[in-house]
């Protein structure tokens, strides 16, 4: 499935193709290299819910070009 993220900072959307079964995190350090950004900092929220790092597509119910808001972090 293919999902766009997107943030204050950067409003144009990343946009990733992702299998249904792969846990955020995998998901986040791959959207965050792209974006430069430290993954540490960096939380995924689904309908303003934050979303875990053991969270897949599947468990989420995340269907083609669902848009996942990612916001930076101070703290690390």
């Amino acid at each position: 499935i293919k999902v766009r993220f997107i943030n204050e900072t950067n409003p144009k959307p990343i946009a990733v193709r992702i299998r249904r079964s792969d846990p955020i995190f995998k998901i986040r350090e791959s959207v965050c290299n792209r974006a430069n950004q430290d993954p540490r900092r960096v939380v995924f929220f689904l309908d303003g819910e934050a979303i875990g790092d053991k969270d897949t597509p599947d468990s989420l119910d995340v269907e083609d070009n669902t848009l996942i808001d990612a916001e930076i972090s101070q703290a690390i």
